[in-house]
């Protein structure tokens, strides 16, 4: 952890948006058409402008902007066993629905963006299937290599 007695230095937590490109590739990696390399490059690219965009702005202590992560639930199966998806449930927890519901025009023209039928539809939710274990350890190694490559670019505290 990176400390200063001078100021305050600046960080940031969680996802930064991704290129289109490298989005476009992960859901087709998803569909199971997609090579690795491709995506190992496109990650590569995304981290490296994430971490000079960070650095541009004045953030100190910058982050690879889990530029190789579609998603959070994404990321739990690809990177834990004992998870799987399987076709399932709404996209929306029940707890937005009391929101689509009061608020039914704002959602049509909002869904209208995501999907042919304006509406939520139908996905695949994350199931328990055994007991949960780490198995993430070369895509962890990946990110980590891809951050310490993007911060050879920049000039930043960590």
């Amino acid at each position: 952890m990176k400390r200063s007695d001078r100021r305050i230095l600046t960080t940031h937590v969680g996802s930064l948006a991704r290129p289109h490109e490298l989005l476009d590739a992960m859901r087709v990696r998803e569909e199971g058409s997609q090579d690795d390399s491709t995506i190992d490059r496109l990650v590569k690219t995304a981290v490296l402008d994430m971490v000079k965009r960070q650095a541009e702005c004045g953030i100190d202590v910058v982050t690879d902007g889990e530029q190789s992560k579609l998603g959070f639930y994404q990321y739990l199966v690809e990177r834990f066993d004992g998870m799987e998806t399987r076709p399932g449930g709404l996209v929306l927890p029940p707890s937005w629905q009391l929101e689509v519901d009061m608020f039914p025009e704002y959602y049509a023209d909002y869904f209208s963006k995501y999907s042919s039928d304006a509406g939520p539809t139908k996905a695949n939710v994350i199931v328990c299937t055994g007991p949960i274990t780490y198995a993430g350890h070369e895509a962890v190694a990946r990110d980590i290599e891809n951050l310490k490559a993007a911060l050879g670019e920049v000039d930043v505290e960590e």
